[in-house]
């Protein structure tokens, strides 16, 4: 089995680090993609409040770092679309098909969803020894993450928050300087 440990993190920033334990693990499924939206798909185990063998799906994203180094985030909160997909993949029936060996992607186009292969990389573990770590964060840091994806040109959020600090001490600098003052400008 290729198991995903999930944590959450209700800090105010996006963080990586667990505030507090997901009350189970999944053994991973499959990354999907529909409607912009990517997709884990795990089936529960390790459960600690009787969920064991039910089909958990959340909205997944990652944050690159210049090194090569990611982490894999989750929205806390379930969108209508993954609730949607959720339910069907729940049913008795595609937990069967799901149990035999049909794929994910295959049972949800053939419901009409328009799902495609997800571009998030490797988020599935490497062996069965290993597992992959997704942090479940508050849904506004989750959405500051996707936005941070389309205009940050590949910088991660912490390289981001950093360029923000970088930038405030370097005002800071100027106004000690007079610039303000001299150039007629205030900020």
């Amino acid at each position: 089995m290729k198991k995903i440990d999930f944590g959450f993190n209700d800090d105010k920033k996006l963080n990586a680090s667990f505030s507090r334990i997901s009350p189970y693990n999944g053994e991973y499924i499959d990354v999907i993609g529909c409607n912009d939206f990517d997709f884990l798909i795990t089936r529960i185990v390790d459960s600690y409040d009787g969920l064991n063998g039910n089909i958990d799906v959340r909205e997944v994203a990652q944050d690159f770092y210049k090194d090569g180094s990611y982490v894999n985030y989750a929205n806390q909160e379930k969108n209508i679309l993954c609730g949607k997909i959720e339910r069907l993949l729940n049913s008795s029936r595609i937990r069967k098909e799901l149990s035999d060996g049909k794929s994910p992607l295959t049972i949800l186009k053939e419901a009409g969803f328009p799902v495609y292969h997800s571009s998030l990389r490797d988020i599935e573990p490497k062996s069965e020894r290993v597992s992959s770590i997704v942090t479940s964060v508050k849904a506004n840091n989750f959405k500051s993450l996707k936005e941070s994806k389309m205009y940050a040109r590949g910088m991660s959020m912490y390289d981001m928050s950093q360029e923000i600090i970088r930038l405030q001490a370097e005002i800071a600098k100027l106004k000690e300087t007079g610039y303000e003052k001299s150039s007629g400008r205030g900020y």
